[in-house]
């Protein structure tokens, strides 16, 4: 298995964009964006930058042709330097069989010769990503960016923000792999700080007592310094642990508020699963509740399924916003057939506490249908001679 795949969120990102956006990805797979986006990057360079030679900068390339042994990347690596003073800082350009590393700042000054190895480790594993996978993450990098710029949607929006995030995280290990965790902490610290020395274990420890705190991540194309010192730390002990830590503090819960394409592709599973779990009972599969769940789904509304793939599954953890907005969907299907009155609101009511959605849905029959407790006690009590008295005025068996 290679020590530096991508996070399940790179893998989730790559198949949401290809089920909902076939023709953008198409388009950004093409060799014709490539071959704009190079040409516009080397005239960029060439504008903004000094080059720097291997003649001159013998370390810096010697650093690079470590890398790219350890990371198994096949590509020429080229280094500038930014014009202008700036804060120390570095990036990478991609283009076909090239690596285009920019340095900012005082780099080349501040950094020791393990640091620099970890720097040049990290942009390089930006690199190896984007060329894994015959280059999904590439693509799926151009078109949420190219969406991301035109002010696209909020969940498209998110979903390039924390794939960048991750993206960081990700280029940490590969920093790590060439040059050791502790370089990489210094790198880090070093950055972000502008001192001439820094403790790594003494970092790594600051950096876990914020994690401890609560404290976040934070916005943006990175995370904040000391959750990438903590994710480095925890992915060196235990990969599998790392994934997983890196997308709870990155990604967070699953909240209606912040939905990216992969929440909002599972929460239509979870919606849809749980509008057939309605229409699964035949007692509330009535014309006016199989039109309400077309509403959702269109003409072709989710069944009853004899196998049980309708089991609802909840995020986990649960935020109060997602079971809010899954007891309204509840609700909705509960009440959108007059006709059936306390019979759909006490069937449903059985099916909420059969899924793991009872209280939000109590909640909710309590506020917007005003029932009290005892009414709703009451209602459980005679569910089943309501049941039996339905049955009885459709003709089948009491």
């Amino acid at each position: 298995m290679d020590a530096l795949g991508p996070l399940p969120y790179h893998r989730e990102v790559v198949a949401a964009l290809r089920q909902e956006e076939p023709g953008l990805w198409s388009w950004f797979a093409s060799d014709e964006v490539e071959a704009a986006y190079a040409e516009q990057v080397r005239l960029e360079l060439l504008k903004t930058t000094v080059r720097l030679e291997r003649g001159r900068y013998a370390a810096l390339h010697e650093a690079a042709d470590a890398a790219r042994g350890i990371l198994d990347l096949d590509v020429a690596v080229s280094f500038y330097q930014a014009a202008g003073a700036g804060s120390l800082n570095a990036g990478v350009c991609h283009l076909p069989g090239e690596a285009h590393i920019v340095l900012s700042g005082p780099v080349l000054d501040r950094l020791d010769g393990e640091e620099l190895r970890a720097l040049v480790g990290h942009e390089l594993a930006h690199q190896k990503l984007l060329l894994l996978d015959d280059g999904a993450y590439r693509t799926a990098q151009l078109l949420l960016h190219s969406i991301a710029d035109q002010g696209g949607a909020d969940a498209y929006l998110a979903t390039a923000e924390r794939i960048d995030q991750l993206t960081e995280v990700y280029a940490d290990r590969g920093g790590s792999l060439v040059a050791g965790a502790d370089a990489v902490v210094r790198c880090l610290a070093k950055t972000v700080s502008g001192l001439r020395e820094v403790d790594a274990p003494s970092y790594r420890a600051q950096a876990a007592e914020v994690v401890a705190g609560g404290g976040e991540g934070g916005a943006g194309t990175h995370p904040e310094t000391f959750l990438r010192v903590h994710l480095l730390s925890e992915w060196a002990r235990d990969p599998a642990a790392g994934d997983v830590l890196a997308e709870r503090l990155i990604r967070g819960p699953l909240r209606m508020d912040a939905l990216d394409l992969p929440a909002q592709l599972a929460l239509l599973t979870t919606t849809r699963a749980l509008v057939a779990r309605c229409l699964a009972e035949p007692l509330l599969r009535t014309e006016r509740t199989q039109a309400h769940a077309a509403s959702f789904f269109g003409p072709e509304p989710p069944g009853a399924d004899p196998h049980g793939s309708n089991r609802v599954v909840l995020p986990e953890p649960l935020h109060p916003s997602v079971a809010e907005y899954l007891a309204y969907v509840l609700l909705d299907m509960a009440t959108c057939d007059d006709e059936l009155g306390d019979l759909a609101l006490g069937l449903v009511d059985r099916l909420a506490a059969e899924v793991g959605l009872g209280e939000p849905y109590e909640a909710l029959v309590r506020k917007e249908l005003r029932r009290t407790k005892k009414a709703l006690v009451e209602l459980r009590a005679g569910l089943d001679d309501l049941q039996r008295a339905a049955r009885t005025q459709l003709g089948g068996t009491p």
